[in-house]
């Protein structure tokens, strides 16, 4: 039997929300391991710190027990719904063997393995990985029952429908099932209808709003239909927990529902028209009333294919096969090491970074000046990645960083755009395919670089770099689409 993986995860906050739930899902999946929470404890810190082998909400000074945490784990893995530079650079300069993160919506690349379960992110990532829950977007899972208890459609055992909505008040939705209730069309319909999440009084005598529930699958297991008329959903996860319980959803056609489930897995609704929703969710139920075959099979194959693909036991040892690939992988590529802090004052350098990354400039800037070699160049770098000094200051800086530092691939990525922002153009462009030689993999120079070649006439080195970021990327169709116009151009210059 392998040995238990040493596993950090971090997180900015234990609040109250669906990354939260992934987070204490996992710790309970995963013992030993080791919680770090970087800005805020909230609602969920209780649970974490009792489910975690070890909690750590890290203070306002964070970059040193972060780089510290870090150095004794085999897996970085940070949970997270912004691009804040803190666990990127801890996480390189510790020397994890392994860094991971989960992309939520927009990010830079920061060297490190990403994970994508958005519905749209960034053009320029490399480094991708599908999340565990590749044929879903639920990055964690689901509770699910191991099998559905026997139940007859409600017709058959004489009681009524149960139709069962769960959301936030304040959840921008496409229509509600208040809405679908009271515009008449259930009317004749012997159903009760209900709504977990808030507390309103209700306009009409079948509807029942149940207010907060910690755990929904208790009135899940005695539903019929989930209605779920939302707006926009980035995971979706209301309509899998529903499946997993046998309840067939009947949702509005956003992309996390249609780039996954079949057309027989669950019924849509058109949006925003609430009278032709009402109708079209008053066919569904007849036609479920009259095929009660069709309907046990509906349930019995959703419960299944959420406990094979989408269930927190199928998350959980698909992780844990990730982590142990990527151990065997190798690290992706880095611009920082361990090596960069050997002999450094590793109070200072993280006092440093500290208040740099809240913005806050020190008051004694000059303090940088008390360390030399790559722990300063990082500094550098970081004043200008930050913004945190004015722009005719950056291209000094950026220049001493490089010699500091050497070939790193950010360094020449920020020196290059500084470069092409004060004209220089041949500088710009020896600096951003340097850093496209450093990695290829990695999106982000190619829009400046190929720019720039174009504007000189240099097609057949603007091509060159391409293909080898398609190499590096295979199918990744932001780079196809730039080779297919530079192909062209070349053929016909």
């Amino acid at each position: 039997m392998s040995e238990p993986l040493r596993i950090c995860r971090v997180y900015p906050r234990m609040d109250l929300g669906g990354v939260e739930n992934a987070v204490l899902q996992l710790l309970e999946s995963m013992p030993g391991t080791h919680m770090l929470v970087t800005h805020l404890e909230g609602l969920r810190a209780p649970e974490a710190r009792t489910l975690a082998g070890r909690y750590s909400p890290l203070g306002p000074r964070r970059f040193l027990p972060l780089l510290q945490a870090l150095r004794d784990c085999d897996v970085a893995h940070q949970h997270t719904i912004n691009d804040h530079l803190l666990f990127p650079l801890a996480a390189q300069l510790s020397g994890c063997a392994v860094i991971l993160q989960t992309v939520h919506n927009h990010f830079t690349p920061r060297a490190c393995h990403f994970m994508d379960h958005s519905v749209a992110v960034g053009p320029t990532l490399g480094d991708m990985l599908p999340t565990p829950g590749h044929v879903s977007t639920i990055p964690n899972g689901v509770p699910c029952p191991p099998s559905l208890p026997e139940r007859l459609p409600w017709h058959q055992e004489g009681r009524p429908l149960v139709l069962v909505e769960m959301r936030r008040a304040d959840k921008d939705m496409s229509c509600t099932l208040e809405q679908l209730v009271c515009s008449g069309a259930l009317d004749g319909l012997d159903f009760e209808a209900r709504v977990l999440g808030f507390h309103k009084d209700s306009p009409h005598p079948r509807l029942t709003f149940l207010g907060p529930q910690s755990d929904p699958y208790p009135y899940l297991a005695q539903a019929d239909v989930l209605v779920h008329g939302t707006a926009g959903e980035t995971f979706g996860r209301t309509v899998y927990e529903a499946m997993a319980c046998g309840v067939v959803p009947v949702a509005t056609p956003i992309t996390a529902y249609t780039k996954v489930f079949s057309p027989e897995q669950l019924y849509y609704l058109p949006s925003h028209e609430i009278d032709a929703a009402a109708h079209q969710l008053r066919g569904y139920l007849d036609h479920l009333a009259a095929h009660p075959a069709q309907h046990a099979a509906m349930r019995r194959d959703n419960h299944d294919w959420v406990r094979e693909n989408a269930s927190i036991v199928a998350m959980v040892e698909r992780y844990q096969a990730l982590y142990r690939d990527l151990l065997q992988r190798g690290p992706a590529y880095r611009n920082f090491g361990p090596q960069d802090l050997e002999g450094v004052d590793l109070e200072l350098f993280a006092l440093l970074v500290d208040d740099l990354l809240d913005h806050r400039p020190p008051l004694h800037l000059a303090r940088i000046e008390e360390l030399d070699g790559p722990a300063k160049g990082i500094l550098y770098w970081l004043l200008v990645d930050l913004q945190l000094v004015p722009e005719q200051s950056r291209l000094v800086l950026l220049r001493a960083a490089s010699l500091l530092l050497g070939d790193r691939h950010e360094v020449c990525l920020a020196l290059g755009r500084a470069l092409a922002a004060a004209g220089d153009d041949l500088g710009a462009v020896e600096q951003l395919a340097r850093a496209v030689e450093l990695h290829p993999g990695n999106l982000a120079p190619y829009p400046d670089l190929v720019e720039r070649l174009l504007a000189a006439g240099k097609l057949e080195r603007a091509l060159e770099l391409v293909e080898r970021g398609c190499g590096a990327v295979p199918g990744y169709l932001f780079l196809e689409q730039i080779r297919q116009r530079l192909s062209q151009a070349v053929a016909s210059s």
